[in-house]
């Protein structure tokens, strides 16, 4: 059974969720035969709207706490580089959205099943009520200028 997330790491795993839907979007759009330049564009307002601050959060102020020599960090670290190399390339190509869907799904449950919980068993909780007040507790607000995932 899974352990109750902490409040003050609740931010960080609503953001998630957010993410998880952005790896379904990509497959749906795949699945829909949806031009890669509109996935990749939308990829990229959600990764410069919320994801790139999400990582940012998270390297800066959560990371920190269990120490830059943490295996779990180092991995997320690495796949943080990892899909922000992608990211960077500006347009995506077709063949790469499910790679990077994939990468991203898998970062994420890492995140939420081995790292979160190694944290909340690590780390005391003022300590991170203090990083929680870093947190921005951005409000996700969908982009509507192109639903390419939605078949009408």
């Amino acid at each position: 059974m899974p352990e109750k997330r902490n409040n003050s790491l609740i931010p960080l795993s609503r953001e998630h969720h957010f993410a998880l839907q952005l790896c379904w979007k990509i497959n749906k759009g795949i699945q829909l035969e949806i031009e890669g330049d509109r996935i990749s564009n939308y990829i990229q307002w959600f990764y410069n709207h919320y994801l790139s601050n999400h990582f940012h959060e998270e390297e800066n102020y959560l990371f920190p706490l269990l120490g830059i020599d943490n295996k779990h960090i180092q991995q997320a670290l690495d796949e943080h580089s990892k899909l922000k190399q992608i990211l960077l390339q500006n347009d995506i190509e077709y063949t790469s959205l499910s790679e990077f869907a994939l990468m991203l799904n898998n970062h994420i449950r890492f995140e939420e099943r081995i790292l979160f919980n190694e944290i909340q068993q690590k780390v005391c909780v003022n300590e991170l009520k203090m990083v929680e007040g870093k947190f921005t507790h951005t409000q996700f607000i969908e982009n509507e200028k192109d639903e390419f995932w939605i078949t009408k």
